[in-house]
C-alpha cells in the first residue's frame, strides 16, 4: 500500500513540476531545488517500499535454489519487507525441521536395515536394488551389500535372487535354497512419489526348521524302533523254538533261519535310523585338513577306483580348521561315496572326483563329473530321509548336514549345467586367535 501511494505522489510531483516549468512558473532555482528534494525523498520511500522487499524475495529464492535451509533473511526495518522476511524465515524453518525429520527417519531405517539379521532389499523405479544389507548379500552368496547394489534381481547369478524375482507383490513363501537353507521370503511394496516401490525380505529359518524336524522325526524313529524291536524279539524267539522242535526237518529249519536273518536285517535297518539321532557333538581341536585328507588317501582311492579317478589339489599352505577329526573324516567319506555312485550311474570312462583345499578361508571342495543333481530335487537334497536311490535310506547326506551344522560350517551342494560338474563346498569357521 505504501509503495502505491508513494508512486502516485512521485508521479504527481513530476507532472506538477513539468506543468509549472512549461508555464514558466517554476523558473527560479528555489522551486527546482524543492522539487528535486521532494522527488529524491519519494524515490527513497519508493525503494524502501517496493525494491527492497523485491530484493529480499530474490535473496530468499536464491537460498531455496541452493537448498540452504540454515541461513535466514534479516529484517530491514520496513514493514512490508519485514513481513516478507518473517514469512520466509518461518517457511525455511519448517522446511529445515521437515528435512531433519526425514533425514533422521532415513538414518534410523538404514541403521535398522544394515544391523538386521534379516535380509532386506529395496528396489527403485527401474527394479534395481538401491538399499540392501550384508545379510541379503550373504544369503545370495555374495561378499557384501556393495556386490548387489544397483543390480536387478534377474541379473544376479544367485538362486535366491531368481526365486525372489518370481514372487508376486504381497506374496510370502517358505523356500529351501539348494537344500541347505530354509528361508521365509516376502515381496511387498510401498508408495514413493506416487509410484509403488518393491522391497524384499528374506528371513533365515534353517535352525528353527531343523530343530522342529529333528524333534518330529526323532519321536517317530524312537516309536518305530521300540515297536519293531519288540516285534522282532518275539518273532525270533518263536522261530528259535520252532527250530528246536523240528531239528531234523531241513525245510522248516531253512525257512526259520531265513526269517531270523530277515529280522536281523530289519533290526539293523532300524538301528541305522536310530544312530542318526545319536550323532555326537563335535570335540573341536585345530587340525591341518591337508594332513587329514592325505591320511585318508588309500581308503578314498579304494572307494573310487572301480568307477573313476581320484585327484587331489591341496593348498600349498596349511589349511587349519577347528574340527572333530573323526566326524569330518566320515563326512568326507560320505561325500566321496555319493560322488562315486554318481559316476557309476553315468558309466563314464573318464569319471573324475577332485578334492581341493584352500587356506584363506579354510575350505574343502569336492567335485565330480557324474550325472549331477536334477533341478526338481536340488532343494530337497538335505531334507531328512530324502533320497533318489532305489535302495537308499537318505541317511548319508543327513549325517553330513547334521555334522557340518554342528561345526558351524557353511556348505553347499550344486550342479552346473555349464561345466557339467557337481560341487560340494565346505567352508570352516575362522579360528579366533
Amino acid at each position: 500500500m505504501t509503495g502505491k501511494v508513494t508512486l502516485f505522489l512521485l508521479t504527481a510531483i513530476v507532472i506538477l513540476w513539468g506543468g509549472l516549468t512549461l508555464f514558466a512558473v517554476a523558473t527560479t532555482p528555489l522551486y527546482n531545488v524543492i522539487f528535486v528534494v521532494i522527488s529524491l525523498i519519494l524515490l527513497y520511500i519508493l525503494y524502501r517500499s517496493t525494491t527492497l522487499p523485491l530484493s529480499k524475495v530474490i535473496s530468499g529464492l536464491d537460498l531455496l535454489k541452493s537448498q540452504d535451509t540454515a541461513n535466514r533473511l534479516s529484517k530491514v526495518g520496513q514493514r512490508d519487507a519485514d513481513s516478507i522476511v518473517t514469512l520466509f524465515n518461518s517457511l525455511m524453518q519448517s522446511l529445515r525441521d521437515e528435512r531433519l525429520k526425514v533425514q533422521e527417519q532415513d538414518h534410523l531405517i538404514n541403521m535398522l536395515i544394515h544391523t538386521s539379521s534379516i535380509g532386506v532389499a529395496i528396489l527403485n523405479y527401474n527394479n534395481e536394488i538401491t538399499i540392501t544389507n550384508d545379510k541379503m548379500a550373504q544369503l545370495m552368496g555374495k561378499e557384501n551389500s556393495q556386490a548387489i547394489l544397483g543390480e536387478k534381481l534377474s541379473q544376479l547369478n544367485s538362486t535366491l535372487a531368481s526365486r525372489l524375482n518370481e514372487l508376486s507383490t504381497n506374496e510370502s513363501k517358505i523356500m529351501r535354497i539348494e537344500g541347505t537353507s530354509v528361508l521365509k521370503c516376502t515381496c511387498s511394496s510401498f508408495v514413493r512419489n506416487g509410484f509403488p516401490i518393491k522391497f524384499y525380505i528374506a528371513e533365515l529359518l534353517t535352525d528353527e526348521i531343523i530343530k522342529t524336524e529333528k524333534s518330529a522325526y526323532g519321536r517317530v524313529i524312537r516309536t518305530m524302533a521300540h515297536e519293531v524291536n519288540n516285534t522282532i524279539s518275539g518273532l525270533v524267539t518263536v522261530l528259535d523254538i520252532i527250530t528246536a522242535i523240528h531239528p531234523n526237518e531241513p525245510e522248516i529249519t531253512e525257512v526259520a533261519q531265513s526269517a531270523i536273518q530277515r529280522c536281523s536285517s530289519l533290526a539293523e535297518f532300524v538301528k541305522s535310523y536310530s544312530d542318526v539321532m545319536k550323532i555326537p557333538q563335535p570335540t573341536m581341536q585345530p587340525v591341518n585338513v591337508n594332513e587329514l585328507i592325505i591320511s585318508m588317501t588309500p581308503f578314498l582311492e579304494s572307494i573310487v577306483s572301480k568307477n573313476g579317478e581320484l585327484i587331489f589339489e591341496l593348498s600349498p599352505n596349511p589349511v587349519i580348521a577347528n574340527i572333530d577329526k573323526v566326524l569330518i573324516e566320515q563326512t568326507i567319506v560320505n561325500i566321496v561315496k555319493n560322488s562315486t555312485e554318481s559316476l557309476a550311474i553315468t558309466s563314464k570312462n573318464d569319471g573324475i572326483i577332485t578334492i581341493s583345499t584352500f587356506d584363506n578361508p579354510s575350505q574343502i571342495i569336492i567335485t565330480d563329473n557324474g550325472n549331477g543333481i536334477p533341478d526338481d530335487v536340488s532343494d530337497y537334497i538335505f531334507t531328512p530321509f530324502f533320497t533318489t536311490k532305489r535302495n537308499g535310506h537318505g541317511l548319508g547326506l543327513m549325517f553330513v548336514s547334521e555334522t557340518l551344522r554342528n561345526h558351524n560350517c557353511d556348505f553347499k551342494l550344486s550342479s552346473s549345467k555349464l561345466t557339467g560338474l557337481t560341487r560340494f563346498s565346505i567352508s570352516f569357521p575362522q579360528i579366533q586367535h
